[in-house]
């Protein structure tokens, strides 16, 4: 899963204290009673993903919160708090073995970050652990992950399942964003399937000069949605990859699952779109086909279709 946060507001002392909410069952806030606990609150199995827009330079980014969870008013207030952060790039194989992903542990000599020993001063409840990197550095064919874990704690106890967290790292080129997209498509094996239009999609960097067409009306999951007699649908096993050229042209596309995949649905660019991105208005105007020559040839679906700048992903 792909994540973004923002960092948490601090709250008043006595309101923060009073909102504990992760604090162990039965505990009291108030005398004390219970275990203090530190946390990484984006943490778990899940993953995050941060990122820059791809220009030259430093760019330094709040990567993560280390919260503190103090079972008292007085614990909280009074006593200082000592933090070790390690990296942690056995949670990156862990991960890639168990989700069949490649993810690179972000070599350290391309970023830094801004501390790795927290000490918290009494009263201190969160502390944000920024990152910083020049993302034109990084390779564009490899795809690159910091994983970080709390190391110590001193008496505070880790809380379970959120010591550690684990972060893609990318470079997004200038085509990523969210877009409007609008356009026609029409179906010539099957008139009851027509084009869910407006919707939104979201272009997600594969590379410097690629993407991924991820649809918000289906989770942001890569494929392209459609309506069925007029309910919401898609189209199995297609999802559309789109490569430019430096010009912003669009140089080829093809289906991420396969082209073909193993139902023979293949993508196919139209030449007589098009087929660009205009980078002072942010749009891209792209005619395709989806092929399936098992059930129609030369093509059975065609799209025409503009996406319009929306925001920033």
């Amino acid at each position: 899963m792909r994540k973004y946060f923002k960092s948490i507001k601090i709250l008043p002392l006595v309101m923060l204290a009073l909102t504990f909410a992760c604090v162990q069952e039965g505990s009291d806030i108030i005398s004390g009673k219970g275990d203090n606990f530190v946390k990484i609150p984006t943490g778990g199995e899940e993953l995050n993903i941060v990122g820059v827009d791809l220009v030259a330079g430093d760019k330094t980014i709040d990567l993560f919160e280390v919260v503190r969870e103090a079972n008292s008013i007085s614990e909280l207030a009074n006593n200082s708090l000592n933090i070790s952060l390690q990296l942690n790039d056995a949670a990156i194989t862990a991960y890639n073995t168990a989700h069949q992903t490649t993810f690179t542990p972000l070599p350290t000599n391309l970023y830094k970050l801004s501390e790795t020993e927290v000490a918290m001063k009494g009263g201190d409840f969160a502390r944000t652990i920024k990152l910083t990197f020049d993302p034109t550095k990084l390779d564009a064919s490899k795809t690159y992950a910091i994983a970080v874990k709390i190391a110590n704690a001193g008496a505070y106890k880790l809380r379970n399942g959120l010591s550690t967290a684990i972060f893609q790292v990318i470079a997004k080129n200038r085509f990523d964003a969210v877009y409007t997209t609008t356009g026609t498509m029409v179906d010539l094996a099957n008139a009851a399937l027509t084009g869910n239009y407006p919707t939104e999609m979201e272009l997600v960097t594969d590379g410097a000069l690629k993407v991924i067409m991820r649809d918000k009306a289906l989770s942001s999951n890569p494929f392209h949605s459609i309506l069925n007699a007029g309910s919401l649908s898609y189209y199995g096993a297609f999802g559309l990859a789109i490569n430019f050229k430096e010009d912003n042209t669009v140089a080829s596309i093809i289906n991420v699952y396969g082209q073909p995949a193993s139902n023979g649905r293949s993508a196919e660019l139209d030449p007589s779109g098009v087929n660009k991105w205009d980078p002072a208005t942010k749009t891209l105007k792209i005619k395709y086909w989806m092929n399936q020559p098992s059930v129609i040839t030369p093509h059975r679906v065609s799209f025409d279709e503009t996406f319009t700048f929306k925001a920033k992903r």
